[in-house]
């Protein structure tokens, strides 16, 4: 099979067309259940999860106005900023800013309204410039940038690269998810996986941009990916590319009706839990060890549970004690996460003010306290590992 492409300059056009393109029909799949009992909930500590935690103080050479995602890899971390600041910024572990990766705007190596940045090697950094519907890469070495144009595939709402793959999640005109395209590195060659509709949002996607951007989570073991939709009960599990487990997430009480929601009326998705402060799955989720994490709605709040793979049970926590560094108490995991860590980001007022009512003494206080933390500071990261093995019970 082959591929065609219009090369302009640095710029390249994406063309699928039905000679490269294999597309795999929707399968039947076994639906398992989870259930979250909420009326016995459990406290977690940290150094259950996790058996370290890598505290990065972001210099302020240049200013960050809020980590939306972090990548990284052994020498460099990769900083996006989407809500403030619209950049991209290279750090090394010692949070000394290193360089900025393009600019700003809708010309050739430009980015507008950038996310799902990501290292594609050591050398290569890819960015979906979705104000301008292209996939952005940039030489760290050189500067040098490539476009290319998504003009085949109009409606797209989430991308990823891992597995040395392209997966690219493809909205219809509807504005619902409807399949996925996946591409070898050379984008040469795709497949289309058509999702079952069952497993669909409930409610336009597009309504909660805001909050939902990972579609899709790779697996720990590399050997496939996890998906879930906004407004679905459901998260569905791919080996190799196909379909192998449905799941259905349930709750032992105040569970949100699916059936109930009614889009353009007083009856919304949002509008229903906020208002009855129901419980749902929050569409998101990450996979550590033999367990899955799953983010859990309880009205407007987030909570945790935390899914068996071995037992099949899950775990229903409600409040999370990080006796690693001593600093935090919360109610979930809500932060990025990647392949084998978990990264929070704290701005430096709020760590600045836990600091200065902090008693405690161990060697990641040591370190914060010898940062000295101003107020208006970048923000700082937390990037705890987690443990090879983990036992909840």
């Amino acid at each position: 099979m082959r591929r065609f492409l219009l090369l302009i300059a640095s710029s390249v056009f994406l063309i699928i067309s039905a000679c490269n393109q294999e597309i795999n029909k929707i399968q039947d799949v076994d639906v398992q259940e989870i259930l979250v009992d909420i009326k016995n909930p459990k406290s977690l500590k940290m150094s259950q999860l996790f058996d370290t935690c890598f505290i990065v103080p972001l210099d302020n050479k240049e200013l960050v106005g809020v980590v939306s995602e972090v990548d990284f890899d052994k020498d460099q971390l990769l900083i996006l900023d989407n809500k403030k600041m619209l950049k991209a910024y290279l750090y090394n572990w010692e949070g000394e800013f290193i360089k900025f990766l393009t600019n700003v705007g809708e010309g050739p190596g430009e980015f507008k309204w950038p996310k799902d940045a990501q290292l594609i090697d050591e050398d290569q950094v890819v960015i979906y410039s979705a104000g301008t519907h292209k996939l952005l890469f940039v030489d760290q070495n050189s500067g040098k940038t490539k476009d290319v144009f998504l003009d085949s595939i109009p409606m797209l709402s989430d991308f990823k690269f891992f597995d040395n793959k392209y997966y690219f999640l493809r909205e219809n005109k509807s504005l619902k998810n409807e399949s996925l395209l996946i591409a070898n590195r050379g984008l040469q060659d795709f497949k289309e996986i058509l999702i079952p509709e069952k497993f669909l949002s409930k409610d336009l996607a597009t309504q909660y941009r805001s909050t939902q951007y990972d579609f899709i989570s790779p697996k720990l073991d590399g050997q496939g990916f996890y998906f879930s939709d906004v407004v679905s009960p459901y998260f569905l599990e791919y080996r190799h590319d196909s379909l192998y487990q449905a799941y259905h997430i349930k709750f032992s009480d105040r569970e949100v009706s699916y059936e109930d929601i009614d889009g353009g009326t007083d009856r919304t998705f949002l509008k229903i839990v906020s208002r009855e402060n129901l419980f749902y799955f929050s569409n998101d989720l990450f996979e550590a060890g033999d367990y899955i994490f799953l983010y859990v709605g309880e009205g407007n709040s987030v909570r945790t549970a935390a899914y068996d793979k071995r037992s099949g049970k899950s775990i229903y926590v409600n409040e999370i004690e990080d006796d690693l560094t001593g600093l935090f108490t919360a109610n979930a995991l809500s932060g990025n996460s990647q392949s084998g860590y978990y990264v929070s980001a704290i701005p430096a007022e709020l760590v600045n003010e836990l600091l200065e009512n902090s008693v405690e003494e161990n060697q990641y206080l040591d370190l914060l306290r010898k940062a000295d933390i101003k107020r208006d500071d970048n923000p700082v990261l937390f990037i705890y590992r987690f443990k090879e093995d983990i036992d909840l019970n």
